[in-house]
């Protein structure tokens, strides 16, 4: 009896380990989603987005919010204009479908750029400023469809300037971690 009991029970162990190895064929390693940059007066939407992939996951807008002057988060309603001259920062959330599970160290592309995504919450972050004609990519001042080389040809970076850059990036994105861990009140 105990051996057909240990048999039984080796059997149980083997499936229950087969079955996450199955799961792992669905996993989802990199997510992309395409943002279509406002111009100003636009109507903030939260919608969902074109994805790479729609069989396997879904993107929607999580949120959008601005700093102000006081350097408090501004949270737009659906419906409100977006105003020229304000850096927004949009929040993703891609969301798996039935079947698949995104994966702890999945990618976050949203518009052919990679964007950190924050742990256990499957969340991007993209940042903007909103002009008359169309979104401004805050790092550089230029518009996100230019093609590089087109006006003038960019400076060289000194070593400082790189470095400045650099960290700014590093803080953005602990910001974003950060950010991602406590709820919304």
């Amino acid at each position: 009896m105990k051996k057909i009991l240990a048999v039984i029970l080796s059997a149980i162990f083997i499936m229950a380990m087969a079955v996450p190895a199955l799961a792992a064929g669905n996993e989802i390693v990199k997510a992309e989603a395409t943002f279509a940059y406002p111009k100003a007066g636009d109507k903030v939407e939260f919608k969902s987005l074109p994805v790479g992939d729609s069989d396997a996951y879904s993107a929607k807008i999580d949120s959008i919010y601005y700093m102000d002057k006081d350097h408090n988060a501004v949270h737009p309603a659906a419906g409100d204009a977006y105003i020229e001259g304000i850096q927004y920062r949009v929040r993703i959330k891609f969301s798996e479908n039935t079947g698949y599970h995104i994966s702890e160290n999945c990618e976050f592309w949203v518009n052919g750029e990679k964007q950190i995504g924050s742990v256990g919450t499957n969340l991007a972050e993209i940042s903007f400023i909103v002009a008359k004609d169309g979104s401004l990519d805050p790092s550089t001042g230029k518009p996100f469809d230019s093609v590089p080389g087109d006006a003038e040809e960019e400076p060289e970076l000194n070593i400082f300037q790189k470095i400045i850059a650099f960290f700014k990036n590093l803080f953005e994105k602990i910001g974003l971690f950060f950010s991602s861990l406590f709820p919304k009140v």
